[in-house]
C-alpha cells in the first residue's frame, strides 16, 4: 500500500509539469495550471490503482 501511494505522489509532482506549459501557452495563467493538475490526478490516481489491481490478478492465476 505505501509503494502505492509513494507513486501517486510522484505521478501528482510529474502532472505539475505539463501544467506549467499549459498555462503558459494558454496564457489563462495559474489558474489553468490548477485545473489541469485538477483533472490529470485522479488520471494518474486511477490508472495505479487499475494497474495494481491488474498485477494482483495475473499474480492470482500464474500460481494455480
Amino acid at each position: 500500500m505505501l509503494v502505492l501511494r509513494a507513486k501517486w505522489a510522484f505521478g501528482s509532482a510529474l502532472c505539475t509539469v505539463p501544467d506549467l506549459f499549459f498555462a503558459d501557452l494558454s496564457g489563462l495563467g495559474p489558474f489553468a495550471g490548477v485545473l489541469a493538475w485538477c483533472a490529470m490526478v485522479p488520471l494518474v490516481r486511477w490508472y495505479l490503482q487499475w494497474n495494481a489491481e491488474r498485477k494482483r490478478a495475473a499474480t492470482h492465476a500464474r500460481r494455480r
